[in-house]
């Protein structure tokens, strides 16, 4: 993993799932799709009641109009025109995923790679909680991928089965609906290639591999961040002496 992508996290994101649901519709079965920015929807296997939808979110805008507004009368407040607003749209935070779905929709596995949105030790990691929950509760598989050193470790695994941060920055948790249980963590130190990871599908269905560190260099690749970061400073948030030195040394071969 590069350390400084962090700081290009929003696109760097975007391209991960994307390539990630080009190399996973390869391996899967017949009857399987790969999809980010769908509507699903999850029905509790615990208790009847209302499906629970999870909705990637979508900015629609309209064009910002050029020409000058037309003037109209301004209220007044003891003889003081009151100041002509500008209204500004608040938009929601686009929170990606990548959703395994059967021909009838129905979510299969999710595949969350997390953002800071869902570490930031508030009402992120809160929402984020919530979404787990409901995954648990439908029956949904979840492989949740971290690639950022920065916020809290938020994996349906404990995160005490991901060693010390310092040596273990990144990591991986799968939580599989026929074994409820339990979740398996997978620790990814700095300096090793990124892992192939287990995707679980249908019950009967074999589990596909994908291999994490071929999306990331086409996503530094195509995302040409070669001319976007700024190696001559440190990345953010910082790395160990020992780690920022050993990067640099590749930094400078490169």
């Amino acid at each position: 993993m590069n350390p400084w992508l962090e700081s290009h996290w929003q696109s760097v994101h975007a391209r991960f799932l994307t390539y990630l649901g080009d190399q996973l519709s390869d391996l899967l079965p017949d009857g399987l799709a790969a999809l980010t920015e769908e509507r699903v929807v999850v029905e509790s296997l615990r208790e009847k009641g209302p499906k629970k939808s999870l909705v990637p979110d979508i900015s629609v805008k309209e064009p910002w109009v050029r020409s000058p507004p037309r003037r109209r009368e301004s209220p007044s407040l003891g003889g003081l025109a009151v100041a002509e607003p500008l209204v500004v749209m608040l938009e929601k935070r686009v929170e990606r995923c990548l959703h395994i779905v059967n021909g009838a929709g129905d979510l299969i596995t999710a595949v969350e790679v997390l953002s800071p949105h869902n570490k930031d030790w508030g009402a992120g990691q809160a929402s984020y909680e919530r979404k787990q929950e409901t995954y648990q509760e439908g029956g949904v598989n979840l492989v949740e991928i971290d690639l950022l050193r920065s916020g809290a470790r938020v994996f349906l695994a404990p995160p005490g089965h991901f060693g010390e941060r310092h040596e273990y920055p990144y990591g991986v948790s799968v939580w599989r609906a026929l074994d409820p249980g339990r979740a398996y963590a997978y620790p990814i130190p700095l300096r090793t290639r990124l892992p192939l990871i287990p995707i679980p599908l249908r019950e009967g269905d074999a589990e596909v591999a994908v291999d994490l560190q071929p999306v990331v260099d086409q996503v530094y690749r195509n995302g040409r961040y070669a001319v976007l970061i700024r190696y001559e400073f440190d990345p953010d948030p910082p790395l160990p002496a020992a780690d920022i030195a050993w990067a640099r040394t590749l930094v400078a071969g490169k």
